[in-house]
């Protein structure tokens, strides 16, 4: 390998994989479903032990992960978009797609899904294992739908 690595120093360390986390945009989630997007992280986080937290840094669900993954003391790489509009956010959700061995996308209803769909149909195309889960309403409502 050539050049400095793009991925912080410590990642090849940890057990596990490379994991998106990716989803809906807002600067305000709900607390009814702010405690339910901070579970399930906490679950992901338990059950792929990630050497790394890969986020395209949007506030709301993308913001989150890349919290809770610091906390726990897991590099994070973000990949914010280069500019504004459609192209931008799409090279970044490239980016994201090609980088990750997993992607995760969470929607709630308080946010915009965004270009997270676009997202996640790029790592399934290129054969990455993907899950979606929707807090719906009530919030107690969690739904799963898992892609491999």
């Amino acid at each position: 390998m050539t050049g400095p690595s793009r991925f912080p120093a410590g990642a090849q360390n940890r057990a596990g994989v490379r994991l998106a986390i990716v989803g809906s945009q807002g600067r305000y989630v709900a607390p009814w479903h702010l405690e339910i997007v901070v579970r399930l992280i906490e679950r992901l986080l338990d059950e792929y032990r990630p050497e790394l937290v890969i986020s395209g840094g949007s506030p709301g669900v993308e913001r989150l992960a890349t919290v809770r993954a610091r906390r726990r003391g897991i590099p994070v790489v973000g990949h914010p978009p280069q500019g504004h509009g459609g192209s931008a956010y799409r090279e970044r959700g490239l980016r994201i797609a090609r980088d990750c061995d997993r992607l995760v996308r969470i929607l709630v209803p308080d946010g915009s899904p965004q270009d997270s769909g676009w997202t996640r149909d790029r790592a399934r195309e290129m054969g990455k294992p993907v899950e979606e889960y929707v807090v719906g309403r009530p919030a107690t409502y969690l739904k799963r739908v898992k892609w491999i």
